[in-house]
């Protein structure tokens, strides 16, 4: 199966953890090997080393990713046509924590991760979608921003 140049990725991300949560997840994981200790040294080893890879695996199979293609916005398992996305920007980083508490609208979508500070808010122009926004993590906001609104420009323009 070939791959059209418009189904080419504009913006692709993935949302992994931060270097110190990966860090707390590996001394999380040999912890698991110190209750072994007074069994067997090597089968603590083992444990702690098993434990600590499937952590990171796990955390890693958590991370979700974010892409931008001329025909969809994709944020985690969650996908919306470009021609349905609004305006996008990229709130400061007290608007986006308002957003997450006490400006928390239920009904709009949020691919977030506590690692990841800045956001982008994406409004969506579906008149059949209950869904005001959507506010997805970035660490690169601007360039989802701009990414989002070449986007919705090639697909309005189809």
């Amino acid at each position: 199966m070939s791959s059209s140049p418009s189904d080419a990725p504009l913006f692709r991300e993935r949302l992994t953890p931060s270097p110190a949560v990966w860090f707390l997840t590996v001394i999380f994981g040999g912890s698991f090997g110190i209750i072994m200790i007074p069994l067997s040294l090597r089968l603590a080893a083992f444990v702690a080393v098993a434990a600590c890879v499937g952590l990171c695996v796990w955390m890693w199979n958590l991370s979700p990713v974010i892409e931008v293609s001329a025909q969809h916005f994709r944020a985690g398992r969650a996908s919306i046509d470009a021609s349905l996305l609004g305006e996008a920007d990229a709130p400061t980083r007290e608007e986006s924590a308002s957003l997450m508490s006490t400006g928390y609208a239920p009904l709009a979508y949020h691919c977030t991760r506590a690692w990841v500070a800045d956001t982008v808010r994406v409004q969506v122009a579906d008149p059949a979608d209950p869904t005001p926004y959507w506010l997805v993590s970035s660490r690169r906001p601007q360039e989802l921003v701009s990414a989002l609104r070449e986007a919705r420009g090639k697909a309005l323009a189809e």
